[in-house]
């Protein structure tokens, strides 16, 4: 069998995914190509977490899918063309797109003919923004995300692989006849033994006293994290309680943390920024410091990695109530929503959260979903119906639970 992993977009937390799917790819065949962009291989991520995984797995690196910025229907057709080209050219027996968003609308977009893969080979993908399953904010964003859900079911996808259970939800209401073809797979999350938050600030060089507010991650305006830095200055909390950001930031969050006001907390040690891109023991060494995650993100469609991971931490969180933070966070236990849409609410909240959580710990719902998302349980998701058809006997997955 040929296994050919395609991932277009080396954003965020993608090249990860396509970290670990190589280290276990192996497991199923000898064949296996990985194609990415040639922007992707330049990148930092690339360099200190793929590079390596592809030398010990002896893996084909294959750095010529064409760069489409941009988000229109013209570029999300000519990206699904460069992926149905390169198929037709490597002829794999089976394909895993990590991240299929906006790709498979590309895909679905072509004629019969152009979209049609060759015979014998299944497509895969892991689905992480299924937008059409959210509430639309108005009639056009809602015509534009039917169009979405429209294209995306044109392509040829042999399985659909939710991370975002909403969007899996959409599907057994309105098309339960596909059920088969559609499941919920983890998002994997690194579980490494529990780290005190003294030990953890101080890995950081961090005062060990008062109460830290943390957010990881891409620190940007989308994610509300402006709001965040405005609300916890105006939230009155105690001196020696400190707000700590790690991550890239965006030139608009650079702007505001380089405000007269938001610099002198800075210079009194109450906001703590450790910018540009960080390790993974560093994210995980902020959000085992923190008393609170806090991740305001606004109008947000998909999951968040960074709630998992502080649950996985140990550590509560507020978010909004909005998508999949409502779905999530309070049923199953991993912390606290309020109304977070501006930096006065943000503000009103921090104060009686952070008391509210000072003896949280994970319950055996939060336990659950951990399981769920567990490395082992990742690779066991992705490599059941690849291995199924290289004639191997794959451990069963750990099934979804819906609460």
């Amino acid at each position: 069998m040929h296994l050919l992993i395609y991932e277009s977009d080396p954003g965020g937390h993608r090249l990860n995914y396509v970290r670990l799917l190589v280290s276990f790819a192996r497991n199923i065949t000898e064949r296996v190509t990985i194609a990415v962009t040639p922007g992707a291989v330049e990148t930092a991520e690339f360099k200190t977490h793929v590079a390596p995984t592809l030398a010990e797995h002896s893996a084909e690196l294959r750095a010529e899918i064409p760069e489409h910025p941009g988000v229109s229907l013209a570029v999300a057709r000519r990206r699904g063309a460069a992926f149905i080209e390169l198929v037709r050219s490597h002829r794999p027996d089976h394909v895993w797109l990590p991240s299929g968003d906006g790709l498979i609308q590309g895909w679905g977009a072509l004629s019969s003919r152009a979209r049609r893969l060759p015979a014998g080979c299944q497509v895969e993908a892991g689905l992480h923004r299924v937008s059409w399953a959210y509430p639309a904010r108005s009639w056009k964003g809602g015509f534009k995300t039917r169009v979405s859900g429209m294209l995306a079911e044109r392509a040829g996808l042999s399985l659909w692989n939710h991370v975002d259970p909403i969007g899996y939800d959409w599907f057994l209401r309105h098309r339960p006849r596909q059920a088969d073809r559609h499941r919920v797979i983890p998002d994997p999350i690194e579980v490494r033994p529990a780290k005190s938050k003294a030990d953890s600030r101080r890995a950081l060089g961090l005062p060990e006293d008062g109460r830290y507010v943390v957010n990881v991650g891409l620190l940007d305006e989308r994610k509300g994290v402006n709001q965040l830095v405005e609300g916890f200055l105006r939230a009155g909390l105690n001196d020696n309680d400190r707000l700590l950001l790690i991550g890239k930031c965006s030139d608009g969050l650079t702007a505001l943390l380089g405000r007269s006001g938001v610099q002198a907390a800075r210079d009194a040690g109450r906001i703590v920024v450790l910018s540009g891109y960080q390790p993974l023991e560093t994210l995980l060494d902020g959000l085992a410091a923190a008393d609170l995650v806090c991740t305001p993100h606004q109008h947000h469609v998909g999951i968040s990695s960074v709630v998992l991971r502080a649950t996985a931490a140990g550590r509560p969180v507020l978010t909004p109530a909005y998508g999949w933070f409502g779905r999530m966070v309070e049923p199953y236990g991993l912390g606290v929503t309020r109304p977070l849409g501006d930096a006065d609410e943000v503000a009103s909240a921090l104060p009686g959260v952070l008391d509210e959580v000072v003896d949280w710990t994970p319950g055996p719902a939060a336990q659950e979903l951990l399981a769920f998302n567990s490395l082992d349980n990742f690779e066991r998701t992705w490599s059941f119906r690849a291995a199924e058809r290289a004639g191997l006997s794959p451990a069963l997955p750990r099934p979804w639970v819906n609460r």
